[in-house]
């Protein structure tokens, strides 16, 4: 009943993904002078349950951060899907995330991954996130 220590560990993952963001803003890309680490990256802050309390993969939390080389769609305002309000469907399941992260990474045969019985319109990445 005391979450203390979990909002503590919560705030201090947050702020260490934040580091990470500004850390790989400040950096140059090698490869691409026009550009730093955080603009031809993607980053992925996830977790295994949507609800740890109580154990359940509802309402999964994803944050997608970074230029992903391109991929991802930006905005000076920031981003932010919120999918709840569609209930958990096949349209909005988590696997549609994952799916997004293969696509930006240039996998694009979704064959043998997630749930075989996910059907086709559904077995791809979310609309609105690819520029």
């Amino acid at each position: 009943t005391d979450f203390t220590n979990l909002i503590k560990f919560e705030t201090w993952l947050a702020q260490q993904f934040a580091d990470v963001i500004t850390k790989l803003k400040a950096r140059p890309d090698p490869n691409d002078p026009t550009a730093t680490l955080y603009d031809t990256t993607l980053l992925v802050w996830c977790r295994d349950m949507g609800d740890s309390t109580v154990h359940n993969q509802q309402s999964m939390r994803f944050v997608l951060a970074g230029g992903a080389g391109g991929y991802l769609k930006t905005d000076p305002r920031g981003r932010y899907l919120d999918l709840r309000p569609m209930g958990m469907t096949l349209a909005n399941r988590h696997e549609r995330v994952l799916l997004s992260i293969l696509d930006a990474m240039g996998i694009t045969d979704y064959t043998d991954f997630g749930d075989p019985k996910l059907v086709a319109p559904y077995k791809s990445p979310l609309p609105g996130l690819a520029a």
